[in-house]
């Protein structure tokens, strides 16, 4: 049974992101795990004192489950807001200690982790990517796709669904689980292309001939393709999410692709926060399964 991991640090935001996490797994047929990760190492008062340690690690132990219980507690209520036909998730809960990224990393190896889900920490889910070192430290060692939910998101519905490209050939991989995913909820994907216009642009037409090539091997009909071109991408995308009411943003994150050094502008971040949009990002090493 493939599960959907939930990180969290009990938050609100975190809370906000379980809850919507929940309506996930039952429309997506998955289980969720709950996951509460610790870096903390207890203070020593006394050198040499092990008992000490031993009771801060206990205390901190026990204090993380209890939170871990009541968040579990508090996801119960929702299971009666899911449709007829959808199942009820079986909801586990794991803690962890020491390096996030690293425990994330064998979670995924270990479980059938469907994709993982954080809370945006900060105003918006694309500055939470750029400017959260633990979010970027799963992203590239999880090897599995993140998704960021912003605290005005709930996801009850995803009709529309923007997956951005830059032609980059693992980004066909991506879109193949996008495809998967958005067969429960009945989406739409539009794949848009991002591209500036400038003085020194280069065109690589023949990666861009076999990238829609494939998509057209899809044939799905409700994936449509549109190329986005000027001087001022960042803007016309965020036109382009707003008025076609997209419910959810894509792409995959290559450390220096052009893709990823547009929307670490400030004009992007500011742009994007606004839409404050569920934003899913893939690893640039992560690869679908067939």
């Amino acid at each position: 049974m493939k599960t959907i991991l939930l990180l969290t640090d009990f938050s609100e935001n975190a809370a906000h992101a379980a809850e919507t996490a929940v309506l996930l797994s039952a429309k997506l047929r998955t289980n969720l795990l709950l996951f509460n990760n610790s870096s903390i190492v207890p203070s020593v008062a006394y050198p040499g004192d092990t008992s000490l340690i031993a009771d801060q690690l206990y205390h901190l132990e026990d204090e993380r489950k209890k939170k871990l219980d009541e968040l579990s507690d508090r996801l119960e209520p929702i299971f009666h807001q899911l449709k007829a036909g959808e199942r009820q998730p079986t909801i586990y809960c794991q803690l962890g200690e020491g390096d996030l990224s690293s425990n994330v990393k064998e979670l995924v190896d270990q479980k059938e982790i469907e994709f993982i889900v954080m809370g945006a920490s900060t105003d918006s889910s694309i500055d939470h990517v750029f400017f959260g070192s633990d979010t970027m430290s799963v992203i590239r060692k999880a090897i599995s796709p993140v998704l960021l939910i912003p605290e005005n998101s709930d996801m009850k519905k995803v009709d529309k669904i923007i997956f951005a490209t830059d032609f980059h050939p693992g980004d066909i991989d991506a879109l193949h689980f996008l495809i998967k995913q958005s067969k429960a909820f009945e989406s739409e994907i539009e794949v848009v292309h991002v591209n500036v216009i400038g003085d020194k642009e280069t065109k690589d037409t023949e990666k861009e001939d076999e990238f829609k090539e494939q998509i057209n091997q899809i044939k799905d009909s409700k994936i449509t393709y549109r190329d986005i071109r000027g001087k001022d991408v960042i803007k016309r995308l965020t036109r382009l999410c707003k008025e076609s009411k997209t419910d959810l943003l894509a792409m995959v994150h290559q450390k220096n692709s052009f893709l990823a050094s547009i929307l670490t502008q400030s004009i992007a971040k500011k742009a994007l926060s606004a839409q404050k949009l569920p934003l899913m990002i893939f690893s640039s090493a992560w690869k679908e399964e067939s």
